[in-house]
């Protein structure tokens, strides 16, 4: 056979033979296969007193921690206001912080922690699957909420919310 004839067939099995080299698979964005979950806290205590430790392991799903250490784990706020310094970290550049995994495509961040009510300071922000957050020790005997919810790695809310309560007894 002619040499010229074969040239075109020699093209063709080329790129048939570069396709399958080549997973198209590779090339798409990983995916996290779906929403972020806040699923458990672990074993918490159903009674507490003031000023007591709590330990909580976290479950989730379709989310990563940072474990950047950046998350002010057992942070005692003492008797200064950080207003809604948790809430807006406007000194972040979002073009350069990631939201999500490389890897996986999920979302990388942390949780807050609050006492009663997600409208103030949080008593701790955790970046690690575990960690003790420490009750304030002007808390007052009675029912309390530890309310638990996912932040990104700029310290937004992760919409829609996720968030995972625990209700306790301090006496």
């Amino acid at each position: 056979m002619p040499l010229r004839r074969l040239a075109p067939l020699f093209a063709f099995s080329v790129a048939i033979g570069a396709g399958v080299a080549c997973d198209p698979a590779e090339d798409e964005a990983p995916e996290c296969g779906g929403d972020p979950a806040l699923v458990s806290a672990g074993d918490l205590p159903d009674t507490a007193a003031a000023g007591d430790m709590m330990t909580l392991a976290f479950e989730v799903e379709f989310f990563e921690f940072s474990g950047d250490g950046g998350g002010h784990e057992g942070h005692d706020h003492g008797d200064h206001d950080h207003g809604d310094e948790h809430e807006d970290h406007g000194d972040h550049d979002d073009e350069k912080v990631s939201v999500t995994s490389e890897e996986t495509g999920c979302f990388v961040g942390h949780v807050h922690v609050y006492l009663d009510d997600l409208m103030t300071d949080p008593v701790a922000q955790l970046t690690t699957e575990s960690g003790e957050v420490m009750l304030p020790a002007d808390v007052e005997a009675g029912e309390h909420r530890l309310i638990m919810r996912l932040h990104d790695a700029t310290h937004r809310i992760i919409e829609p919310q996720v968030v995972l309560e625990h209700t306790f007894t301090v006496q």
